[in-house]
């Protein structure tokens, strides 16, 4: 069944109830996943009288004339999923009320029609007074909010309303006709030969015992009393879309069964250091883990995912391209501190540079004077004067603060016509008189 705009406006009271109920339980750490599924049932085949049974979001929205409603819930957090919950309320002055618990319902996985899962109970025929049969009706709610219902046989808004015969129980009509037992059996003999053969008895008798105990938990309902349309893909989350109903007494009581298409069990998380799905292994461990997302309890690190049973995780990536940062991560969290740019030399300018890091420039110490020595001592800027010796007699030493040292040869002309005069490195200027006699 589809839901119906018209309709919606009646999910109100619903959404209420639910928002009261999130204040009256307990608050846990852990989000809890419950699915609900109800069965109204019409004691007394009298539209006028009763309760209105809820569809919440599916056409047309309520059904009038039921005396009890039914509601089981299943926690699909736990694995397997399963039922924490089954009641039946029964309706006074138009309100359900005076809720009864419902023992012994259970969440059978892959048993029912088509593979579905199915919720699967009894309700005591006492409560269902003397009538010779009852109608019934289906609602189910996932815990995502979506909705399905199912209340005629083949599931149309327009069917045949479901009538269950109360009075004279009958028989359950065979699942398998006489073709389908033939190819059941060959069925389990392929699966259990090739186990017979390599002397695996006990393999094959277990193999043997779960699909037979699938089909006999599956062929004691016979028909279903209703049938949605498989193909239907609204509602899209399978925890909701109803496939069957199934419905046989079986002494003091009513045997009731909804086939709703999947209720997948919880994959392992494999963060949290829990075996969610009972396999006795946890996390990475765990083989299912393999490529999924883990911790490895490191804040500083990313992509932690499972491999070769160990959760393998990166650094987180803190370089901020800056020389002048030393780079870390704390608490999950990237630093950048500066770095200390200190030679203990007073004789230079510290500093750093984004590229290069450290800078360590000479004080400019000068004087652009080509006759000083310059040099820093302590800090201190020192421009000596520069020591313009040649070391020859023959030359003139000065500086020139521009050029730097000056050697100018000497003049030893002594305006003697008499002598002849030269210059010697060590002895300076030489006057030697020459020679007058013819």
């Amino acid at each position: 069944m589809k839901p119906s705009a018209a309709s919606r406006r009646r999910l109100a009271p619903l959404i209420c109830l639910a928002i009261a109920l999130s204040f009256a339980l307990p608050v846990s750490a852990t989000a809890v996943t419950l699915h609900t599924y109800r069965t109204g049932i019409d004691t007394d085949n009298e539209t006028g009288t009763g309760c209105s049974f809820s569809l919440g979001a599916v056409a047309p929205g309520a059904l009038p004339g039921f005396e009890l409603q039914v509601t089981v819930v299943v926690d699909n957090d736990l694995v397997p999923p399963a039922v924490v919950s089954a009641q039946v309320e029964t309706c006074a002055g138009g309100v359900f009320g005076s809720a009864q618990a419902l023992p012994g319902f259970v969440l059978e996985l892959d048993s029912g029609l088509l593979g579905s899962d199915s919720v699967i109970g009894s309700i005591p025929l006492g409560l269902l007074g003397d009538a010779p049969a009852v109608r019934m009706a289906h609602h189910a709610l996932s815990a995502g909010g979506s909705q399905d219902a199912l209340f005629t046989t083949d599931g149309t808004p327009d069917g045949r309303p479901i009538v269950v015969r109360l009075a004279t129980p009958a028989s359950p009509a065979p699942l398998l006709n006489q073709l389908g037992i033939g190819l059941l059996l060959l069925l389990l003999i392929a699966v259990a030969w090739p186990r017979l053969r390599r002397r695996r008895l006990a393999s094959a008798l277990a193999v043997l015992a779960i699909v037979a105990g699938a089909v006999v938990a599956y062929a004691v309902f016979g028909d279903p009393s209703a049938t949605d349309d498989q193909s239907d893909s609204n509602p899209s989350d399978t925890r909701a879309e109803i496939f069957a109903a199934f419905t046989m007494v079986g002494g003091d009581a009513l045997m009731v069964r909804l086939d709703i298409e999947d209720i997948p069990v919880p994959m392992e998380n494999c963060a949290d250091a829990i075996d969610n799905d009972s396999d006795e292994m946890v996390d990475c461990v765990d083989p299912d883990c393999n490529g999924q997302t883990c911790t490895d309890g490191n804040p500083c690190t990313d992509g932690d995912t499972c491999s070769g049973s160990v959760c393998v995780a990166s650094l987180i990536d803190c370089n901020d391209d800056n020389a002048c940062t030393a780079d870390v991560c704390d608490a999950g969290a990237c630093v950048y501190s500066p770095i200390a740019c200190e030679d203990s030399n007073a004789c230079t300018a510290d500093s750093c540079d984004a590229s290069a890091g450290c800078v360590f420039t000479p004080l400019p110490c000068d004087d652009s004077n080509a006759c000083t020595l310059d040099s820093c001592d302590g800090g201190m800027c020192i421009n000596a004067p520069i020591a313009c010796d040649d070391s020859n007699d023959c030359t003139a030493d000065s500086c020139d603060p521009n050029d730097g040292c000056v050697y100018t040869p000497i003049d030893c002309d002594d305006n003697n016509a008499c002598t002849e005069d030269t210059c010697e490195t060590e002895r300076g200027c030489v006057h030697m008189p020459i020679d007058c006699d013819p």
